[in-house]
């Protein structure tokens, strides 16, 4: 599947969680039966309103708006609580994505070479420094940071992500959360069961994953560490891990009605179509199922916490979206505001006064204004 700041985007230099904050952007959590819907935009039992299972649709934001306004009051309390947390060395587990994440588009969403020199080399440069600021906070939290030193396991994580991808997906289409409530952030958990609570009664999905088109790629890698109290040792270092992992899936998504049964059992499931009629639990219904399956590209956002200089699991903080051309413009035109940066004449003397070469061209210049004067 990205923050604003007072002085412009930081990239976090130093890797800490002190000047980490909730992002405007990311505040909103992400619903998760979004795309869900539109792997059936013609059924009858759900509005007609998403894009995949784990973002925000526009008309999702529409519709949230108005609540939001009414519970700002509340909104601005929780985060003077994470503000609080943070600030006594604790760590809220819905802290927001890190600062300065960034996701590069995929072959087809970014501009040519060809055509579109400037934007391309704006968002290969942008992809670099992420990157390197990346690896750099990795070297750190690996050799520096922490003792013992910790594993990475870099290759380990697309497979955790679609472990978890499948459970949760899985268990939301059935409205049942408990089985993956501990493999999900609380802020994230929130909205899954907001979802669930606005399905018909007698209701449920069946969630279908046919296969991985590509396979799953790790996006980004961040890791931002607190900076260490008085007395604090590398045993007792906190800190947050975030990965983003791509996922290229096809999916589809069928209606379920439950059909009641006697006493003390539990519902039985009979799918349905789009026009609610029932279907066989044969090869009729995997049929169908394929039929309607929808590809879908997911970025989905894993989160772990380091207290202690100990790594807790994995969970699902939700997911985000590619780091789009345009808002790559506004974290530089926000960064060369703040840096207020010196005339290119004037940058390029202090550079060349920096390695001594301007003195030495001041000389030359002097010793031919004096030659002329004598040859006159």
């Amino acid at each position: 599947m990205s923050a604003s700041r007072g002085k412009g985007p930081q990239l976090l230099g130093q890797h800490t969680l002190s000047r980490l904050r909730i992002c405007p952007t990311t505040a909103r959590r992400r619903p998760a039966l979004d795309d869900m819907r539109c792997l059936n935009a013609h059924s009858p039992l759900l509005p007609r309103t998403s894009q995949h299972p784990l973002s925000t649709s526009a008309q999702w934001q529409a519709a949230a708006a108005a609540p939001a306004k009414q519970k700002s009051g509340l909104a601005l309390q929780m985060e003077k609580q994470k503000e609080k947390m943070l600030r006594e060395g604790n760590l809220p587990e819905d802290m927001g994505l890190i600062p300065g994440t960034f996701i590069m588009p995929r072959s087809k969403n970014r501009p040519s070479w060809t055509s579109n020199y400037k934007d391309r080399l704006k968002l290969e440069k942008a992809r670099a420094t992420t990157r390197f600021t990346d690896l750099g906070g990795a070297f750190f939290y690996r050799w520096l940071h922490v003792r013992p030193r910790p594993r990475l396991n870099l290759r380990q994580i697309p497979d955790a992500a679609v472990d978890l991808h499948n459970k949760v997906y899985t268990q939301l289409a059935k409205g049942n959360l408990e089985p993956v409530q501990n493999f999900v952030v609380p802020g994230f958990l929130g909205s899954l069961r907001a979802r669930i609570a606005q399905r018909q009664s007698g209701t449920s999905l069946r969630w279908v994953l046919h296969e991985h088109k590509t396979k799953p790629k790790l996006a980004s890698f961040r890791v931002a560490m607190f900076p260490p109290g008085t007395g604090e040792t590398n045993k007792q270092r906190k800190g947050a891990i975030q990965a983003v992992v791509r996922l290229h899936t096809l999916q589809s998504l069928q209606h379920v009605r439950l059909r009641p049964t006697r006493k003390g059992q539990p519902p039985e499931e009979v799918l349905v179509d789009a026009q609610g009629k029932e279907l066989p639990l044969s090869e009729q219904a995997e049929a169908e199922a394929r039929k309607n399956a929808k590809e879908l590209v997911e970025y989905i956002v894993l989160q772990k916490l380091i207290r202690n200089s100990r790594e807790g699991a994995w969970k699902v903080w939700g997911t985000t979206d590619e780091t789009t051309l345009d808002k790559v413009k506004q974290l530089e035109a926000k960064a060369n505001q703040s840096a207020l940066p010196l005339p290119r004449v004037r940058q390029g003397w202090r550079f060349l006064d920096y390695l001594g070469i301007s003195r030495l061209w001041n000389r030359i210049r002097a010793r031919r204004k004096v030659s002329k004067e004598e040859a006159v």
